[in-house]
């Protein structure tokens, strides 16, 4: 009998130059892992590991030392992005060292995020090439540090050094004097600057093009009047930092080539000092949380022609008129952020969907959006739309998922992936973009979520569903999460890969309806004990006893018994705090019943959006409580 002929492909009989570019998309987990396993690769590594130019060990930060660097590194010349971010087992100026024999020179990008014991004094040789340097969250960054910078990295353009709470305004002076090359610096969340910083940035950096001071509180007037003369900035972000029209004024006048401005967060501005920075090459403006801004401001705002981004969320004065005056002027818009800007109707929809580039939207929580306004996408054929969020509007139903998942392919040459189910004749009714759907707190069935988005929403790559409460999978989901905290466990259930756990406080009421409503379940900080109308009215709330002094771990359930007769009587602030629960059956054929169930519907989302590599069923996780019957 004739043995079967070995059709196993050999790596030695591919060629060299074929197995370095395979060899190039590998992570360094699988770099560590084919030398150790393949005698051939530890053989010619030298030549493998030659045109590897991207090293990220962040993944693996709480395991990686210098050691296994340094077996990585030795036999890469190329290297040109090394990323150690929150390695904190290894010593970073160790290992730049031992990158002195290969690939000082050609490093162009470093990343020492939240390192710790960097000690600069120790580095060898500089690093002439290197040309981005990340040290935000470097407790070790001081003003004696920065003296060091400017030896170890002369030719420094890009600078973060977010969050470094020991630099003062003489380290500050002592990075803009010696690294004069800058022209990207970060200082985001320096409490400890002042005017004096800003002043020093603007004397010793007249080239700077991007500055980012989020959260700089002591920034006054006085330090944005200093910036006046950076007239080469062309992006600011003064998130945060409690200025008023006066500074937009200045900086309106001082800095005409300003494409990027983020002003979240500065309560005191209002439409006059957009009138300052509205100008026709701006392309990206944040003005989220920013009360005083109104339709008339949009009206300002619909000057830049040129604007491609803009965030308007939480601005709640804005309606309409103004939504309707800005995407009328710019109809270059790309993203537009409107969460909870609560005016805003159907109408604003349709002004919206005839944006031509529009890609992504935010209308979360704008609770007077219904179906009707959602079939304008359809009709405008919004093609190029990625990200859709409309997550707590109430009154969307499976009509407007109907709509958007009957967008229309307008380029044929949008490359789409098409179900087995359907062929290629019925591909053209797809929405072909869309990759992000959040739909948490509608009014979707099953018969939407099966029929318009597994079915046509085929590219999706995030899928958001929690408090969607007609869904069966929801429902299953949840109640299954509370079996789960009943028994003492994490109060949390995975579908597929990812699951989100974002707590807004409050256990929603997903069990089956069948089971009588017979207590609260609350989380311990939020807890209220129910008070009756008079001392006639019994209350029951009995807890089991605690053995060896230890109380139980167990999710609160509060159980009250009342007569006929009495009333109860609960506040304004209690109803804001307990939601109804009906009591779930933890028998163990209920639980394997909704087991079931929640992996019947993640086999069949998954067999439908092949992409799907998240998807939020749930939105609360318990706290250790004790349980009360």
């Amino acid at each position: 009998m004739e043995q079967p002929q070995d059709t196993t492909l050999h790596i030695t009989t591919l060629p060299l130059d074929a197995l370095c570019h395979v060899f190039t998309f590998l992570t360094p987990a699988g770099l560590a892992r084919m030398r150790q396993a393949c005698k051939y690769f530890d053989l010619h590594r030298a030549q493998l590991y030659h045109d590897v130019c991207h090293l990220d060990f962040s993944p693996w930060r709480d395991k990686i030392t210098s050691l296994h660097i340094q077996a990585i590194t030795s036999f890469t010349p190329c290297l040109k992005t090394l990323d150690l971010t929150a390695c904190y087992r290894l010593a970073p100026h160790l290992v730049l060292n031992n990158l002195l024999p290969t690939c000082h020179s050609s490093l162009h990008t470093l990343s020492l995020r939240s390192c710790t014991d960097v000690d600069l004094p120790s580095i060898l040789v500089p690093f002439p090439q290197l040309l981005d340097l990340d040290l935000s969250y470097g407790k070790w960054v001081d003003n004696l540090s920065c003296v060091y910078l400017s030896t170890v990295f002369p030719n420094t353009q890009t600078l973060s050094i977010r969050s470094c709470f020991r630099l003062t305004d003489q380290g500050i002076r002592t990075i803009c004097e010696s690294l004069p090359k800058i022209d990207n610096l970060c200082i985001h969340g320096c409490w400890k600057l002042t005017n004096g910083s800003l002043q020093h940035v603007a004397k010793y950096l007249p080239g700077l093009t991007s500055l980012d001071i989020e959260s700089m509180h002591r920034c006054t007037l006085t330090g944005i009047n200093t910036l006046a003369t950076c007239t080469k900035l062309t992006s600011l972000n003064l998130r945060e930092c409690g200025i008023k029209d006066a500074a937009l004024s200045v900086l309106g006048s001082s800095l005409p080539d300003l494409r990027v401005l983020n002003l979240k967060l500065n309560y005191l501005i209002t439409n006059d000092g957009l009138k300052s920075v509205a100008s026709p090459q701006l392309v990206h403006l944040d003005i989220q949380e920013c009360p005083n801004i109104n339709d008339y401001g949009l009206k300002i705002i619909s000057a830049c022609t040129a604007l491609e981004y803009i965030d308007l969320r939480s601005c709640h004065e804005i309606s309409d008129v103004g939504v309707e005056e800005l995407t009328t002027h710019c109809t270059r818009l790309s993203t537009l952020q409107l969460k909870d800007c609560a005016k805003i109707t159907n109408k604003s929809l349709w002004s919206i969907a005839q944006l031509p580039n529009l890609s992504v939207l935010n209308v979360q929580s704008c609770k007077e959006l219904t179906d009707d306004g959602f079939a304008a996408f359809k009709h405008h054929r919004c093609s190029r739309l990625t990200v859709l969020n409309l997550g707590e509007c109430t009154a969307v139903t499976d009509r407007a998922i109907k709509h958007i998942a009957n967008i229309q392919l307008v380029s044929e040459t949008q490359p789409r992936l098409i179900p087995r189910h359907l062929s290629e004749a019925n591909a053209a009714s797809f929405a072909p973009s869309l990759i992000s759907l959040t739909v948490h707190g509608s009014q979707i069935t099953d018969r939407g979520l099966r029929r318009y988005i597994l079915r046509k929403c085929v590219n999706l790559y995030s899928l958001n569903l929690r408090n969607c409460t007609n869904l069966s999978l929801v429902n299953s989901s949840q109640a299954l999460a509370v079996q789960s905290a009943r028994r003492g466990r994490a109060a949390t259930t995975t579908l597929a890969n990812t699951l989100d756990n974002n707590n807004d406080g409050n256990m929603p009421a997903l069990v089956p309806d069948s089971t009588p409503v017979v207590g609260l379940w609350l989380p311990r900080n939020k807890r209220k004990q129910p008070h009756a109308s008079n001392e006639d009215t019994p209350t029951t709330s009995t807890a089991p006893a605690a053995t060896n002094g230890s109380t139980t771990d167990y999710p609160t359930m509060t159980t009250t018994t009342t007569t006929t007769t009495a009333t109860t009587t609960n506040t304004k602030a209690d109803s804001d705090y307990e939601t109804n629960q009906a009591e779930p059956d933890y028998t163990a054929g209920s639980v394997a019943r909704l087991q079931a169930e929640v992996d019947a519907w993640n086999a069949e989302i998954h067999a439908a959006l092949p992409r799907l590599s998240r998807v939020s069923v749930s939105s609360f996780s318990l706290r250790k409580v004790t349980f009360t019957t």
